[in-house]
């Protein structure tokens, strides 16, 4: 996506409407850390995710925004791959009622957030 924006180009979707369910680093370290402080949690699974589930074209648009870029985002330009996944995401119920877990950072917010610090980055600023 940021050679489209870098190149003035359409960005070209292999599909579109699959789904994920985005989930900040931040947030997914903390889940992980509660999880192995809690004594009773060996041996389980605590599925965590983002707190929504997005297409693949909504995130493309959010991505878009967030650098500022207003490109055609084309839907289908490419066939999907053949073991394509077509929904992920991530019911955080049992982390909420086990970890006291819930995700902090939204999708909008965890992509101004890596921006920010891709663009600090290259521009040589220390953190």
């Amino acid at each position: 996506m940021l050679d489209c924006v870098r190149t003035n180009r359409d960005v070209e979707l292999q599909g579109g409407q699959q789904t994920r369910d985005p989930l900040y680093i931040t947030d997914a370290v903390e889940a992980f850390i509660r999880a192995g402080l809690m004594p009773d949690a060996a041996g389980r699974a605590f599925p965590i995710g983002g707190g929504r589930e997005w297409s693949v074209t909504e995130m493309s648009r959010a991505a878009l925004a967030a650098v500022g870029a207003d490109l055609p985002v084309r839907t289908e330009a490419r066939p999907p791959r053949e073991n394509e996944i077509w929904r992920c995401y991530a019911d955080n119920t049992e982390a909420a009622s086990a970890l006291g877990w819930a995700p902090s950072v939204s999708f909008e917010d965890g992509l101004a957030r890596m921006f920010q610090l891709a663009a600090s980055s290259a521009s040589g600023v220390d953190r």
